[in-house]
């Protein structure tokens, strides 16, 4: 629905801006905004158009300023044009783009792919530019540059996320053997760079001294790319966040025995649940963070810290427990 909105209301202000100037389109559009926003404020209020107003306000809210800051963003890009060549130009467009991106809407989500991206729009404004004449004039320049950017942009966003969901469906069809594979080619490489710096000196050595040599070579980088491999999966795929391993650390050194309920609570807080375990016995449950699997199942296990309470209030033990 917001795609829509964006289109129509875009294409109603080029319509306009075919009749006014530059100024007025940005006058009009700031009047339209300050309009959208005193007139939902005043009838948000209002039975029955209470609906209408707020349900309408974002995706027209949000149009405004996009167009608002694009329609800028284009008259600096054209006079930068004007002014200096087109390497300065493109730097001030990827410039203003990149806080666009930061502050408003990303493209790809990645600063540098942001980048990437408004410099391949930006050329083929410069292109336009260059070879239509309509562009010489601001008027042209904003109308067909706010076209190109906007297609360019719906294209490369759509694109990005076909290529993303192809990426993350191969990977998870992959995934083993490209877990396995990694580490293998990564020490071919440290293998091929070791030879290659030691290849001069073994020239004097003959045939036989230098292939046992570099098959140990081989062998002792593949041993150290795979260890180094397996030890990166085990990290990832068991990675324990902060809280994690603040109330491991707790329960192993045991520094809460002995202590009162009140001494529980004024270090840890109150308990996110607590229940009666056995006679006059109570257990107090606290989030104990997660350990996360960023390489095979993406998932994450959350745990709890347990703390029994003796009939007196005082700590008797505490233990771990995944939650269920």
């Amino acid at each position: 629905m917001k795609t829509i909105i964006i289109i129509i209301t875009l294409a109603i202000f080029l319509m306009l801006a075919i009749r006014r100037k530059y100024i007025g389109i940005i006058a009009s559009l700031f009047v339209c905004f300050i309009l959208d926003w005193i007139i939902v404020n005043e009838l948000s209020a209002t039975p029955f158009i209470e609906t209408i107003a707020i349900s309408a306000r974002d995706p027209i809210i949000a149009v405004l300023i996009y167009v608002i800051i694009k329609l800028i963003c284009m008259s600096i890009f054209y006079a930068t044009l004007k002014k200096y060549n087109h390497i300065i130009s493109l730097i001030f467009y990827l410039v203003i783009n990149l806080i666009i991106d930061i502050f408003y809407m990303s493209i790809s989500g990645y600063i540098l792919l942001d980048l990437l991206f408004n410099c391949m729009i930006g050329s083929v404004m410069i292109t336009a530019y260059k070879e239509n004449l309509e562009m010489e004039q601001i008027k042209g320049f904003i109308i067909i540059g706010m076209i190109i950017d906007t297609i360019c942009t719906f294209c490369i966003a759509v694109l990005w996320k076909a290529i993303g969901w192809a990426i993350l469906l191969l990977g998870y069809i992959f995934k083993p053997i490209i877990i396995c594979i990694v580490p293998a080619i990564i020490g071919l490489i440290l293998c091929a760079i070791i030879i290659h710096l030691t290849r001069k000196k073994l020239e004097k050595k003959n045939r036989t001294f230098k292939i046992l040599i570099y098959v140990m070579i081989l062998i002792f980088c593949e041993c150290l790319s795979m260890t180094v491999g397996a030890l990166f999966i085990v990290h990832e795929s068991h990675k324990p966040d902060k809280i994690y391993v603040e109330m491991k650390e707790i329960n192993e050194n045991q520094s809460l025995i002995g202590l009162s309920k009140e001494q529980v609570v004024e270090l840890l807080g109150k308990p996110r649940n607590e229940y009666s375990s056995g006679k006059d016995k109570k257990v107090y449950c606290y989030n104990a963070g997660k350990i996360s699997d960023r390489i095979f199942s993406k998932e994450s296990k959350f745990y709890d810290l347990r703390i029994v309470l003796n009939e007196n209030d005082k700590v008797e033990s505490t233990y771990m427990q995944q939650n269920t």
